[in-house]
């Protein structure tokens, strides 16, 4: 009888230190949110022969899981991230990696792999006082955006531009177009570590100072590789990602949007 008290109270003992392993363990993990990734509405191609269509639109997801209330956590907006390359086959193999990631149950892993080590960039903007954290901060409704990375010819529907609101837009519309309070539009720019904010009219007569230079080694949104698919031709794909934050001011990603590829050619912005 004695021995069996003995044996009885020993599986007490490890079951109490087990739970309290447990316990303490558990204080350190992160707690994830799931959110809703932005429904994509057109998504260009870069081998298209239609310019007219190198324009992305996708819907923020601010409705469902992502405007739910989730204690502390806080829904922020929606990231766009983009990355510049003068190889097409290195773009879509980086963008065949991501796809395979993004389908994984880990749903943070996509958008690590192109914040972290493809180094994506956050789309930037032309005015010095308009460089909102996240790229379209929440409004407690999703809502449409159209973004044309560069101008297609002399008409103002082919501009570059940044749209948001509540209708789907193929082209440039100034109702939409996103202002400064004085009125001033808008347009995307690149983050490209310099102190003028440089566009993607990419024109190979440009110099470093001038606003649309050419790409160059060391820029912090371009991957350049040895063997340039064709020459004065330029790639640039693009992701939104849905993205929160808790009262430790932890950030918690979606899963990732891919919001398509554009080429651009110098060309088209010699003088």
């Amino acid at each position: 009888m004695k021995r069996s008290v003995g044996v009885y109270l020993i599986r007490v003992l490890l079951v109490l230190f087990g739970m309290g392993l447990f316990f303490f363990s558990s204080c350190g993990l992160e707690t994830y949110y799931y959110l809703d990734p932005p429904n994509v509405e057109h998504e260009p191609i870069y081998s298209s022969s239609d310019p007219l269509q190198f324009y992305f639109s996708f819907r923020t997801k601010e409705d469902g899981d992502n405007n739910t209330d989730q204690g502390t956590f806080k829904f922020l907006g929606t990231y766009i991230y983009y990355k510049i390359y003068n190889s097409y086959t290195e773009m879509k193999t980086r963008e065949d990696a991501v796809s395979t990631l993004n389908s994984s149950t880990n749903y943070t892993a996509a958008a690590d792999k192109i914040i972290s080590s493809y180094e994506y960039q956050v789309l930037g903007f032309s005015a010095v006082s308009y460089d909102p954290d996240p790229t379209i901060e929440s409004s407690g409704s999703s809502r449409y955006v159209y973004i044309r990375l560069n101008d297609y010819g002399d008409e103002e529907a082919y501009k570059a531009s940044i749209c948001v609101g509540s209708e789907l837009l193929s082209s440039y519309d100034s109702n939409y177009a996103v202002k400064l309070a004085d009125g001033t539009v808008v347009v995307p720019k690149r983050k490209d570590g310099a102190n003028v904010k440089h566009g993607f009219n990419f024109n190979s007569a440009d110099s470093s100072s001038d606003e649309n230079p050419v790409p160059v080694s060391g820029d912090p949104d371009v991957y350049l590789n040895t063997s340039a698919s064709s020459e004065g031709t330029w790639y640039v794909d693009m992701y939104a990602i849905s993205v929160g934050q808790d009262e430790s001011l932890s950030k918690s990603y979606s899963q990732v949007a891919f919001l398509g590829s554009v080429a651009i050619y110098e060309s088209d912005y010699e003088d």
